[in-house]
C-alpha cells in the first residue's frame, strides 16, 4: 500500500480518489466514475463504503487500472492525468535508480513488467521518460513471466540445455 507509486494499484487507487472527488464535486468530472459504477453496479459511495469494511488486497484495488486505460483511450482529462502521473512515478523511480548505481552497459535496457505496462498511454509516456534518462535506452516487454526465468535458471543450473522445445513448451504453458 506504500511506496507502490505508479503501478496498478497505485492507477486503481487514483481512480477511486478521483471518481469520489468528481461525483462530489471537488474535482474535476471524469468518466471514470460512471465507468466504474456500471462495472460494480453501485454508486461510488457505497463501493468505497464496502472497500473500507472488506479491505481487499492491493490486487482488488489494481483491477480497476484497465478502466483508467479505457477512459484515457477515450479522451477522459483525468484518465489522462492520472497515467501521466504513474508514468512520471515510475520514470523518477527508475532515475533514482541510475544515480545510486553505476550501469556500464550502455545503453541501458529497461524491463517494463507489470500489469500495468497492458496501457499503451502508460507505456508510451513511460518509453518516453527513460529516453530522457538514456536516450538510446531499450525498453523490454517480456514475453513471459519472471517465473519463466526461473526455470530456465534451474535447467541451467542442473546442466540441461535450454532446447527450441523447451522454450516452447514454457510459451505454450503460460499462454
Amino acid at each position: 500500500r506504500f511506496g507502490d507509486e505508479g503501478s496498478a494499484f497505485f492507477i486503481g487507487r487514483e481512480a477511486i480518489v478521483r471518481s469520489l472527488k468528481a461525483r462530489d464535486r471537488r474535482g474535476e468530472p471524469t468518466d471514470i466514475v460512471r465507468r466504474i459504477e456500471e462495472r460494480e453496479q453501485c454508486h461510488i459511495f457505497d463501493l468505497v463504503t464496502r472497500l473500507n469494511v472488506q479491505s481487499p488486497g492491493p490486487d482488488k484495488i489494481a483491477a480497476y487500472a484497465p478502466i483508467v486505460d479505457e477512459a484515457a483511450e477515450a479522451g477522459d482529462r483525468v484518465a489522462l492525468d492520472i497515467l501521466e502521473r504513474a508514468a512520471a512515478e515510475l520514470v523518477a523511480a527508475a532515475r533514482a535508480i541510475t544515480l545510486q548505481l553505476e550501469f556500464e552497459r550502455r545503453p541501458l535496457r529497461f524491463v517494463l513488467r507489470g500489469g500495468a505496462f497492458h496501457s499503451r498511454i502508460l507505456r508510451e509516456n513511460v518509453e518516453a521518460g527513460l529516453k530522457g534518462i538514456d536516450p538510446e535506452a531499450e525498453c523490454v516487454m517480456p514475453a513471459l513471466p519472471p517465473v519463466a526465468g526461473a526455470y530456465v535458471l534451474a535447467l541451467l543450473s542442473g546442466g540441461l540445455q535450454v532446447t527450441p522445445e523447451v522454450k516452447a513448451n514454457l510459451t505454450a504453458s503460460f499462454a
